[in-house]
């Protein structure tokens, strides 16, 4: 008997292989335990400690001059990329497949 998660049925009744390495999974906010899970999970990083430096910032600011205008700020982020990406990809009824993860080369 296999116990599977709602979201792993989903997968399979749609037709993909989780084991066969057919799907990806990247998630956002890269938490210190998804590089100990299984291969590891790839993940956009957001930078935690800028984000509350700035809002700090802005809200010392405000309450020092009262009012002040709206700001948008956008602050960088990147991917941390572990073994949780497939290395095939299906692309206008081409299998496209790369010797390395990254490179993508038409057969």
């Amino acid at each position: 008997m296999s116990i599977r998660s709602p979201d792993e049925s989903c997968l399979r009744s749609a037709g993909h292989n989780p084991e066969k390495g057919d799907v990806s999974l990247v998630c956002f906010d890269d938490l210190d335990w998804m590089q100990f899970v299984a291969q590891g999970i790839t993940a956009i990083a957001q930078p935690a400690h800028l984000t509350g430096a700035t809002a700090a910032e802005l809200l010392l600011k405000r309450l020092a001059g009262g009012a002040a205008p709206f700001q948008h700020l956008v602050l960088a982020t990147h991917l941390v990329e572990r073994n949780s990406i497939a290395v095939h990809v299906q692309l206008l009824g081409w299998m496209i497949r790369g010797p390395r993860r990254g490179q993508l080369v038409c057969p």
